[in-house]
């Protein structure tokens, strides 16, 4: 039987110039739609296949360099990373470049783009080490802040940047699949959702974001109050609203779903947001 494969559709909203992922307050210089022909096979799916991709060396570098520390931020060990396994991070990133992604499910395929993209941010930190922010790497466009528009890996011959599978790919082609994706890529920020413990895969994606998502709102990046006034991260406001239903009632709203009975009775009594923050510290262990 031929295989059978579907077109997602991308809105001409996202085919527009992107934000920058993890965005400061400059937009991403950048135009998908000059080559949306060549790229319109990122959005082709088999949804009978069962074949999958070897995440395993994604794995083992988390297993040996994640920090899980009690302040809810995990971390990433830059310093400790030794020659070999930042080579074999590499050969990781030229591995997942070989993949013929339209040829594997939707679920495949979004731990495929989530695993590249942050196994990508953290080789390229270790290439500019030393960095005491993502922001310091500089990447091309004018006026961009940081490395977003940086080449991450060629996909049917096509490079792909930061921005491009944050943006143009997963929020556009797979943010109605489970969580949120913003907890599923990792800015190597201290403000950003944090990296999951475990690389993503077809299986555990769904809960591997949606542990971060509740890491992450009963943290001290998600919410704040001060003054008697609530404030979120960015990735809920100025960033990405409409990400969670677009007014401050229905991000209100998100957050009363993984926030724990103490932040949950703080949240009950609001209903705007007053402001926003975001720290674009490395997430290295001493957060400096």
């Amino acid at each position: 039987m031929a295989t059978q494969r579907c077109i997602r559709l991308v809105t001409l909203a996202m085919m527009a110039p992107a934000l920058a992922a993890c965005p400061s307050t400059e937009q991403a210089e950048t135009d998908p739609g000059s080559n949306a022909d060549s790229r319109a096979v990122w959005f082709v799916n088999d949804p009978g296949s069962t074949e999958t991709i070897d995440h395993s060396p994604w794995e083992e570098f988390l297993q040996k360099y994640h920090r899980e520390l009690p302040d809810g931020v995990n971390r990433i060990d830059y310093d400790a990373v030794s020659d070999d396994d930042h080579i074999a991070l590499k050969q990781y990133l030229s591995y997942l470049g070989t993949i013929q992604i339209e040829t594997y499910s939707r679920d495949e395929q979004i731990a495929f783009w989530m695993d590249l993209y942050n196994a990508a941010i953290v080789d390229l930190v270790l290439d500019s080490m030393p960095v005491n922010s993502v922001l310091q790497i500089r990447g091309p466009g004018i006026n961009v802040v940081g490395p977003w528009l940086r080449p991450v890996a060629q996909v049917h011959g096509q490079f792909v940047s930061f921005n491009d599978i944050e943006h143009y790919i997963l929020r556009a082609a797979f943010n109605d699949m489970g969580p949120p994706i913003h907890y599923g890529v990792n800015c190597a920020s201290m403000g950003c959702p944090s990296l999951a413990p475990h690389a993503h895969t077809a299986q555990n994606w769904r809960q591997n974001l949606e542990r971060i998502a509740h890491q992450f709102i009963n943290g001290p990046e998600g919410v704040r109050f001060e003054d008697g006034q609530m404030y979120t991260s960015k990735v809920y406001h100025s960033w990405f609203k409409e990400d969670f239903g677009g007014n401050d009632k229905s991000v209100i709203e998100h957050l009363l779903k993984y926030a724990e009975p103490e932040l949950a009775a703080e949240l009950k009594k609001h209903s705007a947001i007053a402001g926003d923050y975001y720290d674009w510290r490395l997430n290295k262990p001493d957060g400096s």
